[in-house]
């Protein structure tokens, strides 16, 4: 019967702090500065290399989501730009990766509310 309990109990606790470490990591991946549309997009098709913890040096260098907010408006503005234009000419995702990840692949609507984003926080960039 102690067993039983103890194990309840342990069980308990492992979902409580597993939960919290979901709930944490959902809430860390919000990207400041970035309507959620977008956010939510960028999530599901950019950040898994765009970011501190990516795999290729090139695509962190690139463009960092996880320094977005520490770009300087004058940076921030030229990323934006290039959002926009390397997505409208299918530069990214890359090929190669699309090829082992199709899903990821960018459709139109979701290209359409990007450059809309980045064209609006761009003027709002330079202000």
């Amino acid at each position: 019967m102690k067993n039983a309990f103890l194990f309840s109990s342990l069980g308990i606790v492992l979902v409580l702090i597993l939960g919290a470490f979901t709930v944490y990591s959902e809430q860390e991946k919000t990207i400041p500065g970035i309507p959620e549309d977008v956010n939510q997009i960028i999530q599901n098709h950019c950040y898994g290399c765009h970011n501190n913890d990516g795999k290729s040096e090139d695509a962190v260098e690139d463009l960092n989501f996880d320094e977005w907010e520490d770009y300087n408006p004058m940076k921030k503005a030229a990323k934006l730009n290039d959002i926009c234009e390397t997505i409208s000419e299918g530069e990214m995702p890359p090929e190669k990766f699309l090829k082992k990840y199709p899903d990821k692949k960018l459709n139109d609507e979701q290209i359409k509310i990007i450059c809309q984003w980045t064209k609006n926080a761009d003027k709002r960039q330079v202000r």
